[in-house]
């Protein structure tokens, strides 16, 4: 008899054989598939003034209806998350903005920008910070299904009273692309 099963975020296959020494359980774990992720801010400013950006990837496929609201939450009152099926590297924001990306973590399969994961459903959360403290925070959902899966993650102030988005100072053109602020020459024109 042979009976495929989803857990925790992988396939599994559990091929169960009768035979004069019982039975038989092997599990094979899916193939994982790359895919990307990027970061949505809602103002330069807010990006200028994030320093790093952590992806966090949580299993989706039980009940996914109110998963990221109760991660972004739990995230903004500084609660425990619970496992994540991924924990992304803290990355300098100006390195998810680079044409070429350097990865990470190559033996975790991430970079700035990608990941690695099994087929399935996941929350993906964004965590930014600012001053070692919690700056910006997002969460989408998406299904890997195909090589070269995406999401976009949007992120949103966590706390403007306690960690308000400081003023750019007058040297710094608010209009400029973001990866012009990421150039070393420019970069001390537009520090926050």
């Amino acid at each position: 008899m042979v009976v495929a099963t989803a857990a925790a975020g992988a396939v599994a296959a559990i091929i169960a054989a009768c035979s004069s020494s019982g039975t038989q359980t092997v599990t094979v774990q899916a193939p994982a598939t790359v895919g990307s992720y990027s970061v949505s801010f809602p103002s330069p400013a807010m990006a200028i003034a994030t320093s790093t950006v952590q992806i966090l990837v949580f299993d989706a496929s039980a009940d996914a209806s109110n998963l990221c609201f109760t991660l972004i939450n739990k995230l903004g009152s500084g609660q425990d998350l619970g496992a994540a099926v991924y924990t992304g590297e803290k990355v300098a924001t100006c390195d998810l903005f680079k044409d070429e990306q350097v990865p990470v973590n190559p033996d975790a399969g991430a970079g700035a920008g990608q990941i690695s994961l099994p087929y399935g459903s996941y929350a993906v959360v964004a965590r930014g910070e600012r001053n070692s403290q919690l700056f910006m925070r997002g969460c989408a959902l998406v299904t890997f299904s195909e090589p070269l899966s995406n999401v976009t993650v949007s992120v949103t102030p966590a706390n403007l009273t306690a960690n308000p988005v400081p003023p750019l100072p007058s040297t710094c053109d608010p209009n400029t692309p973001f990866t012009q602020h990421c150039d070393p020459a420019n970069a001390s024109k537009c520090s926050p």
